[in-house]
């Protein structure tokens, strides 16, 4: 099968892989384009920030400490790591208190700058500890990897959380 008949080069999802063997594509010419089989269940970039998963740090309000910081791509963090190392401020945060929210979150990226500027060889991934809410230590990684569509994104979360 030639990647014209594949939609987009992209993966197929059940439905299409169904359609496809309906409109006479054996199951042997489908696996040799997709050997893993068709994609059964997907959880989006776009879908874990819409349920809070994770953190856009692009949005309007954080996006200028990305750039004070030297971030270039699409940011997001984890849920869990927002909450233990910058913390959220609600509809009634004073002034001040979203000042210290946005301090907060330029600390964690300034430690993971200098974490990534540090490495000795070329990497999707660093470790690096960031000041939690508390003051105390966080173990924290970053991950540069595809987004939805295959832009490279970067995805900051708590070590252990993937």
């Amino acid at each position: 099968m030639s990647e014209k008949n594949s939609p987009s080069g992209k993966f197929l999802n059940v439905e299409t892989w169904d359609a496809m063997k309906a409109c006479g594509f054996t199951e042997e010419e489908l696996i040799a384009d997709q050997p893993t089989g068709p994609i059964i269940f997907s959880y989006t970039r776009k879908q874990a920030i819409e349920d809070g998963v994770l953190v856009d740090l692009t949005r309007p309000g954080y996006r200028r400490v990305l750039a004070m910081e030297g971030c270039k791509l699409h940011t997001a963090m984890t849920g869990t790591a927002f909450a233990a190392t910058v913390g959220s401020p609600n509809e009634r945060s004073t002034h001040a208190e979203l000042w210290d929210t946005l301090c907060r979150l330029g600390r964690v990226l300034r430690a993971m700058r200098v974490a990534s500027l540090s490495l000795s060889e070329r990497s999707d991934r660093v470790t690096f500890t960031a000041p939690g809410v508390d003051d105390k230590p966080v173990s924290m990684w970053a991950l540069c990897g595809p987004g939805d569509d295959g832009e490279p994104v970067l995805t900051i979360m708590l070590e252990g959380e993937d």
